[in-house]
C-alpha cells in the first residue's frame, strides 16, 4: 500500500469514527458544543476567540491579555491556550463563525489521531494495516473519547506526529527532516506544554537507546549529527521559553492538588464496563481493551523494537500514577478528607521526574500521562498485529485475520468509551447580554457566583469567558491555568464598596448558577446584594439573570483596548528615520575613531595592523553595545573559531556549527534584552549588526567546511574580517576571501586600486561626504512622513498611494546607498576596499537585472551560499533528476523574507511584533520569484527606446511597491495595505 493511500484510508476511517463519536454534532455545527460538565469547553472557545482577536482585530500581543483580571490582567505563553489550534482555527473562524471552528476542531482530532498514530506505526513496523489497527485503538481509548471537548487535551496526535518525525529521521538522515521535527516541536508545545513534555521523555528515551543499547533495544545507532542538530536547537529554543517564564513567573497548583490527579494501577488494566470505578472519571485510567489483547501478542512476537515501546509504554504508564503509586484510588472521589491525602503508596517515577524536572510542578494533573501510553501501546500492538498477520498461511487468511482485529478494535473500543462521551448542549448566549454589546463605552463587568460548581472542578468563569466573545468588555477574572503571583479571583477578594471597583461598569447575577455553586460563591453574592441596591441599578431582568449598572463607574480610568502594541509601533515607524539618523552618527563618530587608530598602525608590519584594528573595533563595540555583550561577542566567534578549525570534520562538526549560527538568531531576541543597559541604541546597534554577523559567519563557515577557503586563516586575520568597523553593522558583505584580497597590504605607502595616493585618499572623504549627504537627504526630506505616508496612501486617492511607495523606496534607496559611501570610504581609509554595494538599480531593465543592482553584496552572498549550493539553475537531486528550478529561486526570497523578520524581532522583541506581520514580507517572496524567472531572460538593448523605458518604468514600480508591501508598518490592519493595491490600480 502506497503511502498516499494509506493516508486517505486512514483519514477516512478518522473522519467516520470522529463521526460516530460526536453525533450528533455534525448536525449542529454552529449551535451547539460537546460538554462534560467542567465547563472546559467554554475556555477553549474563549482561547480560539482571542487568537483571532489578539492577531487580526487588535494586532496585539496573543500571549498576555487585559481582557481577564481587569485591570492587571494575565500571561497567557503558558496558560492551557493552544495557541497552534487557535491558528489553524482562524480560516474556520473566518469561514463559518467561532462555534463552527472549534466544533471542526474536535470532528478532526479523531481523524489526525488515526493518521499520526498510523504513521507513527508504519514507521515502526511497516505493516499498514497494522498501523491502521494501531491508529483506531488510540482514536477508540477512553482518554481520547473522553478529552475530545478539550482542545488542550485531544490534540495528543502532535506526540504520535513528532515521534513519527523523530524516527523518520533517523532513518533517512536528512537535514529536512530535522527541520520537520523541530516545527512539530514548536506545534506542539504552543499547543500543550503538557504533551510536550510527555513527547521529549520518550525522544529522551529513544535517544539513550539508540546511543547506549542501539542493538538491544532494535532501534539501530543514532544519527550523531541529526540528533546533535535537533537537541542543540530544541534545547536553545525551550531554554528561551524557560527564561521568558522566569521573567513572568506563575504559581505551581498546590501539591495535594497533584496527588488528586494521579492515577492507580487497578484502573490501567481493569475494564470499566466490567468493574465500573468508583467514579466514572477514572475510566479514562483504563488502556483499552484490544490494545491489550493486541499488545500481549506483540509481547511474544520476536521484533527486537518491542523492547524499546514496551518500556516507553510501562514508564509512561507509571507517570500517570503520579507521586505516590496505589494500586487503588485512596479516596472514595475526588475531594480531599479533613485529615489530607494518604501518603501511604510508595514514591514512583513522577516523583523522580518532579526533583530533576521543575517544570512538572505546573502540571496539576498526574493521570494525563495515559494519553502518551496509549499511543506506546498502539504501536506494541501494531507490532503483535503484523507478527500475526505475517504468519498468516495464506492471503485469504492475512485478510480474514485483518478484518477480525478490525472487529475487535472497533467493538471493544464502543465498549469502552461507553458512558464517556460528552453531552450535546447549545452554544447559544443568553439574550441579556446584548446590553453590553451595545454599549460601546470601554468597562469591566463583574459576573456573580464566582469559584467553582459544587461537585466538580467546573469554574463558573469559563462560561463567562465564553459570554465575553460576545459582549467584549472587560472581565475582572477567568480560568487561567496558572496565575501569576498577586492575582486574585473575585471570592478572594474583601468588597466592602464598588467604589473601590470604578471600572466596573455592569454586574451581572446568575440566580440559576446559585444552587450549584460553593458556599463560597453564594456567601460572595449575599454580600454584594446590599452594594448593588445602594449602587447599582436594575437595567435588565431576563429569567434568572440581572444585569446592574453601577454608578460608581468612572469611565475615564478605563484602558481602551486598542493595543499599546499599535500605538507603539506606529510612533516608531512615525519617527524611526530620525531614531536612525542618530544610529548612524554614532557609526560615523565610531569609524572615525577607527580610522584615526589605523592612521597610528599604518607602519606596523600586517599581521600586527590587523591585531590592532580588530582590538579596536572591539572597544568600539564595548562602547556602543556595553562591555558584557562585546564581551559576549568576543567569546562567541573565538568559539565559533574553535569549532570550524579544531572540530574534527564529520557530520557533529557541522550539527555545533549549525547550532551555532541558530543561537545568534535566538539570543538577541530572547535572552540578550533581559541583560543590564540592554534597550534604546544598544537593542538597534545589536539587532543590525548580529543580522550581518549571521550572514558572516555563515559564509566563514562553509567555505571552510566545503574547502572553498583551502588555507586556514590565523586569528588576527580572522578577527579583523569578523569586526572590522565600517563593514561591521550594515555591510557591505564580502567573504573571508574575498576580504583579504581587498586588503591594501601597503597603505599609504603605495597605490591604492591603482591610484596615487592622495588621489586614493580624497576619493574615500568624498565618498564619505556623499554619504553623509544621502543620509541627511533621506532623513530629512524623504522619511519624514513615515506610517501616516500608509495612512493617507490608504485613505487618500492614487496619487497619495502611489506617493507614499515611490517615497517608501527612495527612504531605502537614498539612505541605504548612503551608509554603504560612507562605510566605503571608511573602508579604504582603514586599509580594506570594500566592494560596492549598487549600481543605479532605478535603471534596471526588468526585476531580475533589479537585483543583480540593488544590494549587490547581499545578492552574491545569497547566489554563494543559498542559491548555488542549492543547484543553481540547473538543480539535480541525488538520482540526477532534474527538478524545477522556480524552487531554488523561491528559497532565496524565502530567506531574505525570514532574515528581515528576525531582525525585526531583534530590534522590537517578540512581545510587540504582531504575528501576522509576515504577510506583508510573504507577499514580496511570492512576487519578487515570480518576477524574477518572468524577466530573468530579458537582455537590455544597446539603445533604449520607448519600449525599453517602459520596462524600465514599470521595474521601478514593481520594486517601489514590493519595498512599501516588504516595510508596512506592523502597527497597522492588513486591511490597509490591501486598501493601498486597491488605490495603486484603480478600477
Amino acid at each position: 500500500m502506497s503511502p498516499r493511500r494509506f493516508a486517505v484510508i486512514a483519514g477516512a476511517a478518522g473522519a467516520a469514527t470522529a463521526v460516530v463519536l460526536t453525533f450528533p454534532l455534525v448536525l449542529h455545527l454552529r449551535s451547539h458544543v460537546l460538554e462534560d460538565g467542567s465547563y472546559d469547553v467554554y475556555q477553549f472557545l474563549w482561547n480560539l476567540w482571542w487568537v483571532r482577536e489578539s492577531l487580526l482585530t487588535l494586532h496585539a500581543n496573543p500571549f498576555r491579555t487585559t481582557y481577564l483580571f481587569y485591570p492587571d490582567g494575565v500571561p497567557l505563553l503558558f496558560h492551557t491556550f493552544s495557541f497552534t489550534l487557535g491558528v489553524a482555527s482562524l480560516p474556520l473562524q473566518a469561514a463559518f463563525g467561532l462555534v463552527a471552528a472549534h466544533n471542526l476542531l474536535v470532528l478532526a482530532a479523531p481523524a489526525a489521531t488515526v493518521l499520526a498514530v498510523g504513521l507513527l506505526a508504519r514507521e515502526v513496523t511497516g505493516d499498514p494495516w497494522a498501523a491502521l489497527v494501531a491508529g483506531l485503538a488510540a482514536a477508540l481509548a477512553p482518554a481520547a473519547v473522553w478529552f475530545l471537548p478539550v482542545l488542550y487535551l485531544h490534540c495528543s496526535y502532535l506526540i504520535a506526529l513528532l515521534v513519527w518525525a523523530w524516527w523518520l529521521l533517523q532513518r533517512r538522515q536528512r537535514p529536512a527532516n530535522v527541520g520537520l521535527a523541530l516545527g512539530l516541536l514548536a506545534a506542539l508545545v504552543f499547543a500543550s506544554q503538557e504533551y510536550a513534555v510527555m513527547a521529549l521523555a520518550i525522544l529522551v528515551l529513544d535517544t539513550l537507546c539508540r546511543l547506549v543499547v542501539p542493538r538491544m533495544s532494535g532501534l539501530g545507532p543514532a544519527w550523531l549529527a541529526g540528533t546533535l542538530a535537533f537537541w542543540s536547537l530544541a534545547g536553545a529554543g525551550l531554554a528561551a521559553l524557560a527564561w521568558i517564564a522566569l521573567g513572568a513567573p506563575a504559581s505551581p497548583p498546590a501539591p495535594l492538588q497533584m496527588l488528586v490527579g494521579s492515577g492507580y494501577l487497578a484502573g490501567l488494566v481493569t475494564p470499566p464496563w466490567l468493574v465500573p470505578p468508583a467514579r466514572a472519571f477514572w475510566a479514562v485510567l483504563y488502556l483499552g481493551t484490544a490494545p491489550l489483547l493486541l499488545a500481549a501478542a506483540g509481547l511474544v512476537c520476536r521484533f527486537p523494537r518491542v523492547r524499546f515501546w514496551a518500556l516507553a509504554t510501562g514508564l509512561l504508564a507509571l507517570m500517570a500514577l503520579g507521586p505516590r503509586l496505589h494500586v487503588h484510588y485512596p479516596l472514595t472521589d475526588m475531594h480531599l478528607p479533613d485529615a489530607g491525602f494518604p501518603f501511604s503508596g510508595p514514591p514512583g517515577p513522577y516523583a523522580l521526574a518532579n526533583a530533576l524536572v521543575p517544570l512538572l510542578h505546573f502540571f496539576r494533573a498526574p493521570y494525563r500521562w495515559i494519553v502518551a501510553a496509549e499511543i506506546g501501546l498502539a504501536v506494541v500492538a501494531a507490532l503483535g498485529v503484523a507478527r500475526l498477520r505475517a504468519r498468516a498461511a495464506s492471503p485469504r487468511g492475512r485478510r480474514a485475520l485483518t478484518a477480525a482485529i478490525l472487529a475487535l478494535v472497533l467493538g471493544a473500543g464502543a465498549l469502552d468509551a461507553r458512558g464517556l462521551r460528552a453531552r450535546l448542549v447549545a452554544s447559544a448566549v443568553p439574550p441579556p447580554y446584548e446590553a453590553l454589546r451595545s454599549d460601546p463605552t470601554p468597562a469591566a463587568v463583574l459576573e456573580l457566583p464566582s469559584g467553582l460548581a459544587a461537585g466538580t472542578f467546573a469554574a463558573f468563569s469559563s462560561l463567562y469567558m465564553y459570554y465575553q466573545t460576545f459582549h467584549r468588555k472587560f472581565l475582572l477574572e477567568g480560568t487561567v491555568a496558572r496565575l501569576p503571583p498577586g492575582r486574585q479571583r473575585v471570592t478572594e477578594r474583601a468588597t466592602d464598596d464598588l467604589s473601590a471597583l470604578p471600572y466596573v461598569k455592569y454586574v451581572v447575577v446568575h440566580r440559576d448558577l446559585l444552587a450549584t455553586a460553593y458556599p463560597p460563591g453564594a456567601e460572595q453574592l449575599e454580600r454584594f446584594a446590599p452594594l448593588l441596591d445602594r449602587d447599582g441599578e436594575l437595567i435588565r431582568r431576563a429569567g434568572p439573570i440581572e444585569i446592574y449598572r453601577l454608578r460608581s463607574f468612572r469611565p475615564e480610568i478605563v484602558r481602551s483596548p486598542e493595543p499599546e502594541l499599535a500605538h507603539r509601533l506606529l510612533a516608531v515607524g512615525h519617527a524611526g528615520w530620525r531614531a536612525r539618523a542618530g544610529f548612524f552618527a554614532r557609526f560615523v563618530l565610531a569609524s572615525t575613531v577607527f580610522v584615526l587608530a589605523a592612521a597610528l598602525l599604518r607602519r606596523v608590519r600586517p599581521p600586527t595592523r590587523a591585531a590592532g584594528l580588530t582590538l579596536v573595533s572591539l572597544a568600539l563595540l564595548a562602547w556602543l553595545a556595553t562591555p558584557l555583550v562585546a564581551g559576549l561577542m568576543i567569546a562567541y566567534s573565538l568559539v565559533f573559531f574553535g569549532v570550524v578549525e579544531r572540530f574534527p570534520p564529520g557530520r557533529a562538526r557541522v550539527a555545533v556549527v549549525v547550532a551555532l549560527l541558530a543561537l545568534q538568531v535566538i539570543a538577541p531576541i530572547f535572552w540578550l534584552p533581559r541583560l543590564p543597559g540592554y534597550s534604546g541604541s544598544v537593542r538597534e546597534f545589536v539587532a543590525f549588526s548580529t543580522n550581518v554577523m549571521l550572514l558572516r559567519f555563515w559564509a566563514y563557515a562553509y567555505d571552510r567546511l566545503r574547502r572553498r577557503q583551502p588555507v586556514p586563516p590565523r586569528l588576527a586575520d580572522y578577527g579583523l574580517y569578523m569586526f572590522f568597523f565600517p563593514a561591521f553593522v550594515n555591510g557591505p558583505l564580502l567573504s573571508l576571501d574575498e576580504f583579504q584580497r581587498r586588503r591594501l597590504p601597503a597603505y599609504w605607502t603605495e597605490n591604492a586600486n591603482g591610484l596615487p595616493r592622495w588621489l586614493a585618499e580624497w576619493r574615500a572623504f568624498l565618498r564619505i561626504a556623499l554619504g553623509l549627504v544621502l543620509v541627511a537627504v533621506a532623513m530629512a526630506f524623504v522619511c519624514l512622513p513615515g506610517t501616516t505616508g500608509y495612512e493617507a496612501a490608504a485613505s487618500d486617492g492614487p496619487g497619495a498611494a502611489w506617493g507614499n511607495v515611490v517615497r517608501v523606496y527612495l527612504c531605502w534607496y537614498v539612505g541605504f546607498s548612503g551608509w554603504t559611501e560612507a562605510a566605503i570610504g571608511f573602508g579604504l581609509l582603514a586599509g580594506v576596499a570594500l566592494p560596492e554595494n549598487f549600481n543605479a538599480p532605478l535603471l534596471s531593465y526588468g526585476v531580475a537585472d533589479f537585483w543583480r543592482r540593488w544590494n549587490i553584496t547581499f545578492g552574491h552572498w545569497l547566489r554563494d551560499y543559498i542559491y548555488v549550493p542549492l543547484g543553481g539553475a540547473y538543480p539535480r537531486d541525488r538520482r540526477g533528476v532534474r527538478r524545477p528550478e522556480w524552487r531554488n529561486t523561491a528559497a532565496v526570497f524565502g530567506f531574505v523574507a525570514l532574515y528581515h523578520l528576525v531582525g525585526g524581532l531583534k530590534l522590537l522583541g517578540p512581545g510587540y511584533f504582531p504575528a501576522l506581520s509576515y504577510l506583508p514580507w510573504t507577499l514580496w517572496a511570492v512576487g519578487n520569484t515570480v518576477a524574477v524567472l518572468m524577466t530573468r531572460g530579458l537582455a537590455r538593448p544597446a539603445r533604449i527606446g520607448v519600449l525599453g523605458a517602459g520596462v524600465i518604468a514599470l521595474t521601478v514600480a514593481f520594486s517601489c511597491v514590493g519595498h512599501a508591501t516588504a516595510l508596512f508598518p506592523p502597527g497597522m490592519p492588513l486591511t490597509g495595505l490591501w486598501a493601498i493595491y486597491r488605490r495603486l490600480v484603480p478600477l
